[in-house]
């Protein structure tokens, strides 16, 4: 009997793991709610709106390149930070950061999201800065310069390069309608060069700034230049800094040396070393693991994702989480 697999049990699923994608949405909704804390003990206590302005200034990233060197870490805050006004922005880049990442991770590797996130982010802050400083146009709308937060730019640049890798994977919307993954890329690139003109010009902007370059980091990618893996192994010696390091107890036993036995006692058995079968991995159950990988991946690319039983769904999500 076919089981019925629901995007809750998805949801459940995902936050039952510890994966990264999990931890960059549980930081960028916590940033939010520590804003929002501060704000609402502010007015308790002085009867006062707190200004979110302080944050887009001290969290946000500045288009004026003089601010940039007097607060850098903005370059790498201002990708976790939201317009507390606008919760739909914070929602609506959940939403694609959940989709999206879970698709380049299947493709791509788990360890590939976080510097695809980050140099997303900061490809989308580069767009944005050169346009706002030499383009008329953005030069006028912002004299004074602009402040940049939010996640989008990192999440278009994930959503892009998992299209650009696999532009005919069926994706069905709203669990109805099937379509191509490359035709919602598609979308939401062209959503941003009609949206342009009218809001949000910075905004706007830092998007197709991140589009440009999750694109750009596929088609290299695929021709044997990994943009993304220097950065990959500067956030694994990261990881490694915090990492407990295991205990080593080193036993040392003279072979020549017998203990004598002590009155009404046996003779002390001789030592022999303990093996632990899992400090080797087998060689059959790595090829049998990656061969079902590559069943499962080639029946996404054949009938979708939706068409995946519970069993598989989990095992390609522990598949792309596995160390």
């Amino acid at each position: 009997m076919h089981s019925q697999h629901t995007v809750i049990d998805d949801i459940k699923s995902f936050f039952r793991g510890g994966s990264v994608l999990k931890w960059i949405l549980v930081i960028n909704v916590g940033v939010m709610l520590c804003i929002w804390m501060f704000m609402l003990f502010f007015w308790f206590f002085t009867a006062q709106q707190a200004d979110d302005g302080f944050f887009r200034n001290w969290l946000g990233v500045s288009s004026r390149m003089d601010l940039v060197l007097y607060r850098p870490w903005t370059l790498l805050t201002y990708m976790f930070t939201h317009d507390v006004t606008l919760p739909f922005h914070l929602f609506s880049n959940a939403i694609i950061l959940y989709f999206s990442g879970k698709i380049f991770s299947m493709y791509l590797g788990e360890r590939k999201l976080l510097p695809m996130y980050v140099l997303g982010g900061l490809a989308g802050y580069v767009f944005y800065a050169l346009l706002l400083n030499t383009v008329p146009v953005f030069r006028d709308l912002y004299p004074v310069g602009s402040n940049l937060v939010g996640a989008s730019a990192s999440a278009i640049a994930i959503l892009i390069a998992g299209a650009a890798y696999a532009p005919n994977l069926e994706i069905r919307l709203f669990g109805v309608f099937p379509v191509q993954y490359k035709w919602i890329a598609v979308f939401f690139v062209v959503l941003d060069l009609i949206n342009i003109r009218y809001d949000n010009h910075g905004g706007h902007v830092s998007h197709l700034g991140g589009a440009i370059f999750g694109f750009l980091s596929i088609y290299y990618y695929q021709r044997g230049k990994d943009i993304l893996e220097p950065t990959a192994r500067f956030f694994d010696k990261v990881r490694r800094l915090f990492q407990p390091r295991p205990k080593m107890r080193v036993k040392y036993r003279n072979p020549n040396f017998q203990q004598k036995a002590q009155p009404g006692h046996q003779k002390a058995a001789p030592h022999r070393a303990k093996t632990n079968e899992n400090f080797a991995s087998d060689p059959n159950e790595d090829t049998h693991h990656q061969k079902k990988v590559d069943a499962i991946l080639d029946k996404i690319s054949q009938s979708g994702y939706d068409s995946l039983s519970k069993q598989e769904k989990e095992f390609l999500f522990k598949a792309s989480t596995r160390k």
